[in-house]
């Protein structure tokens, strides 16, 4: 970290307004990334394409690094419903689904998440099965 913004960050963090439980985990997150990652998770095709979806618009982390090591390494801190497959089966699908993904231009991009939330596009068919089912018919179970 550096520069006055992280002078600032790191100073709210030490506060006594922040638990050292919450201290913890916003210093692990601010961490640096490793520069030369290999996937644990996904191949080179649907980390590139997690990559380029830009989920999380962050420009000093890399989420698509500490999502792919955190479904390796199982270590979520969520759940999710019995019914559906495991969060890294969920995530290699809707990547493959999404296949090419990366080599387009931001726009086209755009235009195809959209078109894949509105179910418009034959990539929504492969990702609707991973829906949450309707509440009160599925029992949440932890993730480990």
């Amino acid at each position: 970290m550096n520069g006055s913004r992280d002078a600032a960050y790191l100073a709210l963090i030490q506060s006594d307004r922040v638990s050292a439980e919450t201290r913890e985990a916003l210093l692990a997150r601010a961490e640096p990334d490793e520069i030369a990652y290999t996937p644990q998770m996904f191949n080179a095709g649907a980390f590139a394409t997690l990559r380029a979806v830009r989920v999380l618009p962050q420009d000093r982390v890399d989420v698509a690094q500490r999502l792919d090591r955190a479904l390796a390494e199982g270590s979520g801190d969520g759940w999710h419903f019995a019914a559906l497959a495991p969060d890294g089966e969920a995530y290699r699908s809707a990547l493959e689904a999404l296949a090419g993904f990366a080599g387009l231009d931001p726009a086209t991009q755009d235009a195809m998440l959209a078109n894949v939330q509105k179910g418009e596009h034959g990539a929504a068919s492969a990702l609707v099965q991973w829906r949450m089912p309707p509440l009160g018919r599925q029992s949440p179970h932890p993730v480990r």
